[in-house]
């Protein structure tokens, strides 16, 4: 005897239910279904309008990846064009090329307004609520990088005439300092001499919270390189773009001019290096065959 087939699966479930049906049971259950994707909406929004923003600044290069037509070898070597443009790429993504851009960049000593530029201060801006974002210059005097590296939260007063420097979550503070407009300030920071002073074009700083930055040439080549890229244009083109990546886009085109100069100057001395050898080598071969030439003309008289 056949026993009689049962609706429910061996889980316990019903048969699979239709599109339709969910349809139904959405209609029923709208608004709970609303506030679900409320939320969800709700909480994409908000990641999006407090996310880190990305702005990048990039410099092209051309890279000779042909043979020159004055090269002897040219019709006997089998070099790959494409080779000298990887090799091209790791020197631009080298730590010795972060290492000189870090020294001018200045970038053992950065200091940045706080979420300046994230995309809900942004919009803020857009619709003409705050102010434009406020830009200092900061430096450590006597020399390119500091030797001490750490991290602090600068508050300005409501009047941008001083300001308080705290170590993030820490009871430790220095100030209040007091900060002329028209000059700045100089401060000191775990035995750094560091000085702030202002930017032409830039809003005052009142009111305003930055984040200061001081690193050592290590941890500052490590910065740099960490935001530096370097990639082909197309393909077999030769054409390349070196730049860096910021949250703050004024920096990030400090590191890209930064990184442009320092392989453009790192490509130039060695340039310089090999001709010297060249010239070293050949002051070595034309004294040597002035030595054999000489050697030649004492022969020759002792014949004659």
């Amino acid at each position: 005897m056949i026993a009689p087939r049962s609706n429910r699966t061996s889980e316990g479930h019903g048969p699979p239910r239709s599109f339709f049906q969910y349809l139904d049971i959405l209609r029923d259950r709208w608004l709970s279904a609303s506030l679900a994707f409320l939320v969800v909406a709700g909480l994409v929004g908000a990641q999006a309008l407090f996310a880190r923003p990305s702005f990048e600044s990039r410099a092209m290069i051309q890279l000779e990846t042909g043979r020159m037509a004055s090269d002897p070898l040219a019709d006997v070597t089998l070099a790959d064009p494409q080779a000298n443009v990887d090799a091209e790429l790791e020197v631009m993504g080298s730590f010795s090329v972060a290492e000189r851009a870090a020294v001018l960049a200045g970038a053992g000593v950065i200091i940045q307004q706080e979420h300046a530029y994230r995309p809900w201060e942004s919009l803020m801006r857009d619709y003409g609520e705050g102010a434009e974002p406020a830009r200092l210059s900061a430096r450590v005097i006597g020399k390119p990088m500091p030797e001490k590296s750490g991290r602090f939260d600068v508050t300005f007063d409501a009047e941008g005439q001083s300001f308080t420097v705290k170590v993030p979550e820490g009871a430790e503070a220095w100030g209040p300092f007091e900060y002329k407009p028209d000059v700045g300030a100089q401060i000191e920071v775990l035995g750094e001499q560091i000085r702030l002073e202002p930017i032409e074009d830039s809003p005052p700083p009142a009111g305003r919270r930055f984040v200061l930055r001081l690193q050592t040439k290590g941890q500052a080549a490590a910065f740099v390189r960490g935001m530096a890229f370097a990639e082909q244009v197309g393909t077999w083109t030769g054409i390349v773009h070196l730049g860096a990546r910021s949250n703050d886009p004024h920096l990030a085109k400090r590191v890209a001019d930064a990184l442009t100069e320092s392989y453009l100057e790192l490509k130039q001395d060695w340039k310089d290096r090999q001709i010297r050898n060249r010239i070293e080598w050949l002051e070595k071969a034309l004294a040597s065959q002035k030595n054999i030439l000489h050697k030649a003309e004492d022969l020759r008289d002792a014949y004659l």
